[in-house]
Protein backbone atom coordinates (compact mmCIF):
# COMPACT_ATOMS: atom_id res chain seq x y z
CA UNK A 1 0.00 0.00 0.00
CA UNK A 2 1.35 3.50 -0.92
CA UNK A 3 1.73 6.29 1.43
CA UNK A 4 -0.17 9.37 0.61
CA UNK A 5 2.72 11.25 2.25
CA UNK A 6 6.00 10.05 1.30
CA UNK A 7 7.89 9.70 4.75
CA UNK A 8 11.46 9.70 5.70
CA UNK A 9 13.41 6.70 6.07
CA UNK A 10 16.16 6.58 8.95
CA UNK A 11 19.38 5.31 9.13
CA UNK A 12 19.52 1.21 8.27
CA UNK A 13 21.21 -1.49 10.98
CA UNK A 14 22.18 -4.16 8.81
CA UNK A 15 22.68 -7.50 11.54
CA UNK A 16 24.77 -10.49 10.45
CA UNK A 17 24.47 -13.76 12.49
CA UNK A 18 27.08 -16.19 11.86
CA UNK A 19 28.80 -19.54 13.50
CA UNK A 20 32.01 -20.85 12.69
CA UNK A 21 32.08 -19.21 9.37
CA UNK A 22 34.47 -15.94 10.35
CA UNK A 23 35.25 -16.33 6.56
CA UNK A 24 31.98 -15.95 5.02
CA UNK A 25 30.62 -13.47 7.37
CA UNK A 26 33.76 -11.02 6.21
CA UNK A 27 32.57 -12.04 2.69
CA UNK A 28 29.41 -10.75 3.35
CA UNK A 29 30.55 -7.55 5.35
CA UNK A 30 32.36 -6.85 2.25
CA UNK A 31 29.47 -6.39 0.35
CA UNK A 32 27.60 -4.71 2.14
CA UNK A 33 30.01 -1.88 3.26
CA UNK A 34 29.80 -0.37 0.02
CA UNK A 35 26.28 0.00 0.58
CA UNK A 36 26.08 1.78 3.69
CA UNK A 37 24.99 5.77 3.94
CA UNK A 38 25.56 7.95 6.56
CA UNK A 39 23.23 6.80 9.45
CA UNK A 40 23.49 2.82 8.81
CA UNK A 41 25.47 0.50 10.41
CA UNK A 42 26.97 -3.14 10.15
CA UNK A 43 26.67 -5.46 13.41
CA UNK A 44 28.24 -8.98 13.34
CA UNK A 45 26.93 -10.94 15.77
CA UNK A 46 28.81 -14.51 16.41
CA UNK A 47 27.06 -16.91 18.02
CA UNK A 48 29.53 -18.52 20.73
CA UNK A 49 32.24 -19.52 17.69
CA UNK A 50 36.05 -20.04 18.65
CA UNK A 51 38.27 -17.44 19.18
CA UNK A 52 39.66 -17.63 15.70
CA UNK A 53 36.78 -16.59 14.33
CA UNK A 54 35.97 -13.78 16.19
CA UNK A 55 39.11 -12.30 15.36
CA UNK A 56 38.38 -12.89 11.65
CA UNK A 57 35.49 -10.15 11.78
CA UNK A 58 37.12 -8.00 14.00
CA UNK A 59 40.14 -7.80 11.85
CA UNK A 60 37.80 -6.60 9.12
CA UNK A 61 36.07 -4.36 11.13
CA UNK A 62 39.90 -2.80 12.06
CA UNK A 63 40.91 -2.95 8.30
CA UNK A 64 37.53 -0.41 7.89
CA UNK A 65 37.51 1.75 11.11
CA UNK A 66 35.93 4.71 8.78
CA UNK A 67 33.36 2.02 8.43
CA UNK A 68 30.37 1.92 11.45
CA UNK A 69 31.12 -1.72 11.74
CA UNK A 70 30.28 -3.87 15.31
CA UNK A 71 31.31 -7.45 16.29
CA UNK A 72 29.10 -8.67 18.72
CA UNK A 73 29.34 -12.00 20.64
CA UNK A 74 26.06 -14.07 21.86
CA UNK A 75 26.30 -16.23 24.62
CA UNK A 76 23.26 -17.85 24.12
CA UNK A 77 23.44 -20.72 20.73
CA UNK A 78 21.48 -19.91 17.95
CA UNK A 79 21.14 -17.59 15.27
CA UNK A 80 17.69 -15.76 16.46
CA UNK A 81 18.62 -15.14 19.90
CA UNK A 82 22.01 -13.56 18.04
CA UNK A 83 19.94 -11.85 15.78
CA UNK A 84 17.77 -10.40 19.15
CA UNK A 85 20.86 -9.45 20.50
CA UNK A 86 21.82 -7.41 16.73
CA UNK A 87 18.63 -5.44 17.69
CA UNK A 88 19.06 -4.39 21.35
CA UNK A 89 22.53 -2.55 20.08
CA UNK A 90 21.08 -1.49 16.43
CA UNK A 91 20.63 2.22 16.29
CA UNK A 92 18.70 2.13 12.87
CA UNK A 93 15.29 2.98 12.79
CA UNK A 94 15.17 -0.04 9.79
CA UNK A 95 16.55 -3.57 10.45
CA UNK A 96 17.85 -5.23 7.63
CA UNK A 97 18.71 -9.32 8.38
CA UNK A 98 20.88 -11.36 6.17
CA UNK A 99 23.12 -14.54 6.58
CA UNK A 100 26.73 -14.92 6.37
CA UNK A 101 28.28 -16.17 3.32
CA UNK A 102 25.28 -14.11 1.05
CA UNK A 103 25.37 -11.72 -1.08
CA UNK A 104 23.32 -8.30 -1.44
CA UNK A 105 23.32 -7.23 -4.95
CA UNK A 106 24.02 -3.11 -5.38
CA UNK A 107 20.42 -2.43 -5.10
CA UNK A 108 19.72 -4.07 -1.89
CA UNK A 109 19.66 -1.41 0.86
CA UNK A 110 18.62 1.37 -1.79
CA UNK A 111 15.58 -1.21 -2.48
CA UNK A 112 14.78 -1.17 1.32
CA UNK A 113 14.89 2.68 1.78
CA UNK A 114 12.84 3.27 -1.23
CA UNK A 115 10.49 0.81 -0.04
CA UNK A 116 9.92 2.19 3.51
CA UNK A 117 10.11 5.96 2.10
CA UNK A 118 6.73 5.15 0.09
CA UNK A 119 5.02 2.42 1.34
CA UNK A 120 3.28 1.50 4.90
CA UNK A 121 3.83 -2.44 5.12
CA UNK A 122 6.13 -2.77 8.33
CA UNK A 123 8.36 -5.52 6.09
CA UNK A 124 9.86 -6.15 3.19
CA UNK A 125 11.62 -8.79 1.56
CA UNK A 126 12.65 -9.82 -2.25
CA UNK A 127 14.05 -12.63 -4.25
CA UNK A 128 16.97 -14.73 -2.77
CA UNK A 129 18.68 -15.78 -6.21
CA UNK A 130 20.90 -19.23 -5.77
CA UNK A 131 24.62 -19.47 -7.25
CA UNK A 132 26.05 -22.42 -8.36
CA UNK A 133 29.54 -23.66 -8.26
CA UNK A 134 30.00 -23.90 -12.24
CA UNK A 135 27.87 -22.51 -14.81
CA UNK A 136 24.59 -24.57 -14.54
CA UNK A 137 23.63 -26.25 -11.00
CA UNK A 138 24.07 -29.91 -10.63
CA UNK A 139 21.19 -32.01 -9.42
CA UNK A 140 21.78 -31.71 -5.56
CA UNK A 141 22.42 -27.80 -6.56
CA UNK A 142 18.91 -27.80 -8.30
CA UNK A 143 17.05 -29.38 -5.19
CA UNK A 144 18.59 -27.38 -3.19
CA UNK A 145 17.51 -24.81 -4.73
CA UNK A 146 13.99 -26.24 -5.31
CA UNK A 147 13.42 -26.98 -2.07
CA UNK A 148 14.65 -24.11 -0.29
CA UNK A 149 14.59 -20.34 0.22
CA UNK A 150 11.94 -19.63 -2.42
CA UNK A 151 11.21 -16.24 -0.94
CA UNK A 152 8.61 -15.58 -3.34
CA UNK A 153 6.41 -18.40 -2.18
CA UNK A 154 7.10 -17.05 1.82
CA UNK A 155 6.52 -13.56 0.90
CA UNK A 156 3.03 -14.85 -0.46
CA UNK A 157 2.28 -16.86 2.84
CA UNK A 158 2.93 -13.42 4.72
CA UNK A 159 6.70 -14.62 6.37
CA UNK A 160 10.26 -13.84 4.60
CA UNK A 161 13.52 -16.26 5.23
CA UNK A 162 15.83 -14.07 7.43
CA UNK A 163 18.76 -14.52 4.77
CA UNK A 164 16.90 -11.63 3.15
CA UNK A 165 14.34 -9.35 5.45
CA UNK A 166 14.13 -5.84 6.42
CA UNK A 167 11.34 -4.40 8.79
CA UNK A 168 10.85 -1.03 10.54
CA UNK A 169 12.57 -1.34 14.02
CA UNK A 170 9.36 -0.45 16.27
CA UNK A 171 7.37 -3.11 14.87
CA UNK A 172 9.98 -5.46 15.28
CA UNK A 173 10.04 -4.43 19.13
CA UNK A 174 6.47 -4.60 19.51
CA UNK A 175 6.40 -7.95 18.74
CA UNK A 176 8.83 -8.96 20.74
CA UNK A 177 11.88 -9.76 18.44
CA UNK A 178 12.75 -13.37 17.80
CA UNK A 179 11.76 -16.77 19.29
CA UNK A 180 15.62 -17.53 20.89
CA UNK A 181 14.82 -20.99 22.06
CA UNK A 182 14.02 -21.80 18.37
CA UNK A 183 17.27 -23.00 16.09
CA UNK A 184 15.29 -23.46 13.32
CA UNK A 185 12.33 -22.08 11.75
CA UNK A 186 12.24 -19.00 13.94
CA UNK A 187 11.83 -16.92 10.56
CA UNK A 188 8.38 -18.43 10.03
CA UNK A 189 7.47 -18.14 13.50
CA UNK A 190 8.49 -14.40 13.70
CA UNK A 191 6.46 -13.93 10.20
CA UNK A 192 3.48 -15.58 10.97
CA UNK A 193 3.20 -13.92 14.07
CA UNK A 194 3.87 -11.08 12.46
CA UNK A 195 1.39 -11.02 9.45
CA UNK A 196 -1.23 -11.97 11.73
CA UNK A 197 -0.56 -8.96 14.47
CA UNK A 198 -1.49 -6.88 11.36
CA UNK A 199 2.24 -6.41 10.58
CA UNK A 200 1.94 -6.90 6.27
CA UNK A 201 4.98 -7.86 4.11
CA UNK A 202 5.53 -5.80 1.06
CA UNK A 203 8.08 -6.97 -1.84
CA UNK A 204 10.90 -5.17 -4.00
CA UNK A 205 12.43 -6.49 -6.65
CA UNK A 206 15.24 -4.69 -6.38
CA UNK A 207 16.25 -6.27 -2.81
CA UNK A 208 18.04 -9.16 -4.53
CA UNK A 209 20.00 -11.49 -1.74
CA UNK A 210 22.34 -14.17 -3.52
CA UNK A 211 22.96 -16.90 -1.58
CA UNK A 212 25.20 -20.54 -2.52
CA UNK A 213 23.54 -23.67 -3.00
CA UNK A 214 24.22 -26.87 -1.75
CA UNK A 215 26.77 -28.85 -3.72
CA UNK A 216 27.08 -31.95 -1.46
CA UNK A 217 24.14 -34.89 -0.29
CA UNK A 218 25.59 -34.13 3.02
CA UNK A 219 24.90 -30.13 3.38
CA UNK A 220 21.49 -30.82 1.66
CA UNK A 221 20.53 -33.31 4.17
CA UNK A 222 22.25 -31.92 7.39
CA UNK A 223 19.66 -28.73 6.04
CA UNK A 224 16.69 -31.45 5.32
CA UNK A 225 17.27 -32.31 9.14
CA UNK A 226 17.51 -28.74 10.81
CA UNK A 227 14.27 -27.38 8.92
CA UNK A 228 12.40 -30.51 9.62
CA UNK A 229 13.43 -30.33 13.41
CA UNK A 230 12.15 -27.14 13.13
CA UNK A 231 9.18 -27.56 11.43
CA UNK A 232 8.54 -30.55 14.31
CA UNK A 233 8.96 -27.60 17.02
CA UNK A 234 6.75 -25.47 16.01
CA UNK A 235 3.54 -27.80 15.74
CA UNK A 236 3.77 -29.19 19.06
CA UNK A 237 3.99 -25.60 19.84
CA UNK A 238 0.57 -24.28 21.87
CA UNK A 239 -1.30 -21.83 19.25
CA UNK A 240 1.07 -22.54 16.75
CA UNK A 241 -1.65 -23.45 14.84
CA UNK A 242 -3.95 -20.66 15.61
CA UNK A 243 -1.39 -18.43 14.58
CA UNK A 244 -0.83 -19.52 11.38
CA UNK A 245 -4.73 -19.39 10.53
CA UNK A 246 -4.95 -15.86 11.02
CA UNK A 247 -2.04 -15.32 9.57
CA UNK A 248 -3.39 -16.97 6.18
CA UNK A 249 -6.39 -15.60 6.31
CA UNK A 250 -4.62 -12.23 6.43
CA UNK A 251 -1.94 -12.96 3.78
CA UNK A 252 -4.99 -13.94 1.54
CA UNK A 253 -6.10 -10.26 1.39
CA UNK A 254 -2.61 -9.18 0.10
CA UNK A 255 -1.83 -9.29 -3.61
CA UNK A 256 1.83 -9.08 -3.69
CA UNK A 257 3.93 -8.77 -7.53
CA UNK A 258 6.66 -11.45 -6.46
CA UNK A 259 9.09 -12.66 -8.99
CA UNK A 260 9.65 -15.96 -9.05
CA UNK A 261 13.10 -17.88 -8.98
CA UNK A 262 15.01 -18.24 -12.26
CA UNK A 263 16.75 -21.31 -12.73
CA UNK A 264 19.26 -21.02 -15.59
CA UNK A 265 21.17 -23.37 -17.90
CA UNK A 266 18.51 -26.39 -16.62
CA UNK A 267 18.03 -28.49 -19.23
CA UNK A 268 14.55 -30.17 -19.67
CA UNK A 269 16.34 -33.32 -18.52
CA UNK A 270 17.79 -31.82 -15.65
CA UNK A 271 14.67 -30.16 -14.63
CA UNK A 272 12.69 -33.54 -14.98
CA UNK A 273 15.65 -35.44 -12.55
CA UNK A 274 14.98 -32.27 -9.96
CA UNK A 275 11.14 -32.96 -9.74
CA UNK A 276 11.88 -36.32 -9.11
CA UNK A 277 14.91 -36.10 -6.81
CA UNK A 278 12.64 -33.74 -4.78
CA UNK A 279 9.42 -36.20 -4.86
CA UNK A 280 11.28 -39.00 -3.60
CA UNK A 281 13.43 -36.84 -0.64
CA UNK A 282 9.88 -36.00 0.03
CA UNK A 283 8.64 -39.15 0.47
CA UNK A 284 12.00 -40.57 1.97
CA UNK A 285 11.49 -37.86 4.97
CA UNK A 286 7.60 -39.37 5.05
CA UNK A 287 8.65 -43.00 6.04
CA UNK A 288 11.26 -42.05 7.72
CA UNK A 289 11.12 -39.38 9.46
CA UNK A 290 13.02 -36.30 10.09
CA UNK A 291 16.37 -37.94 9.93
CA UNK A 292 17.10 -38.33 6.19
Amino acid sequence: MERAVVARCGGISVIVPTYRDGHAAVQTADAIRTLLREGDELLIIDNGSEAEHVQVCQAFANRHAWTPIRILVCGQRGSYAARNLGVEHAQGEILAFTDAGCLPAASWLSAVRDHFATRDESRVTGPIEMTYAGAHPSLVELVDARMHLNQDGYAAQGWAATANLAIRRDALLALGGFDPTLHSGGDVEFGMRAMASGHQIGWSSAMVVRHQARATVQELLTKRRRVRAGHRQLAARPGFAEVVQHATQASARVQLDATERNYPGVSGLRWQLGRVAVRLLREYEKLFGAEP
